[in-house]
């Protein structure tokens, strides 16, 4: 018996619930994610779901790949170009990279 506390992972970017399909996830087939906008993430290990792992290093307003990139709402912003990113916050001791 599968439990979904072992299968299904949060997201704490896009803050959902995501798992990776497992009919589809065989050789030869596109692998697939579900995602889950209102699912429990209690007990759920914390993880970045596939999209956001490959987008969060991209700057969505100078279009570079940077390691200083956080999600302000729905957008992907590096220091240079979020004035309001605190200046206290270093890339390595943000929430995002623990």
């Amino acid at each position: 018996m599968v439990n979904a506390d072992t299968t299904v992972k949060y997201c704490q970017y896009c803050k959902r619930c995501w798992e990776k399909d497992k009919i589809r996830d065989t050789p030869g087939r596109k692998k697939k994610v579900n995602y889950y906008n209102d699912f429990p993430s209690i007990g759920k290990e914390k993880k970045a779901c596939p999209m956001c792992e490959t987008q969060r290093h991209f700057c969505d307003l100078c279009d570079q790949e940077r390691e200083d990139v956080i999600k302000q709402g729905v957008t992907w912003v590096c220091t240079d170009c979020d004035k309001s990113y605190p200046e206290y916050i270093t890339p390595l001791s943000h929430p995002r990279n623990l």
